[in-house]
């Protein structure tokens, strides 16, 4: 059974008489048993939150350093117990990959 931490679904807003749709924020546990997923970084980088803004969670930790292409950041963050991490570059989005830390082999009380 997969488990969702955050299902946005359908992303779509309309600016200017054109639609835009994003994939959203997700966060499930895949077949290893790791939970991974795409979140979006607040714009005072506080919060990781959803697609329309909703928050997740706050941002336990956010560390700078120097990646081959860009300055890139890491985001830490705590979501129902489960401890998230992952990297992203400013310079382009707000959109982080995330991994929890480890794999999760016990039943989660997941709302």
């Amino acid at each position: 059974m997969i488990k969702v931490l955050v299902n946005d679904g359908d992303c779509t807003f309309k600016h200017e008489d054109k639609e835009f749709t994003s994939g959203g924020a997700y966060i499930a546990q895949c077949s290893d048993l790791v939970f991974r997923g795409v979140v979006y970084v607040s714009s005072d980088k506080k919060t990781v939150k959803t697609w329309p803004g909703e928050i997740i969670a706050p941002i336990d930790r956010l560390t700078n350093y120097q990646g081959n292409f860009c300055k890139m950041c890491r985001v830490t963050f705590t979501l129902k117990g489960i401890k998230f991490t992952g990297d992203y570059c400013p310079d382009w989005a707000d959109a982080v990959k995330v991994r929890s830390t480890k794999a999760y082999t016990h039943n989660l009380a997941i709302a």
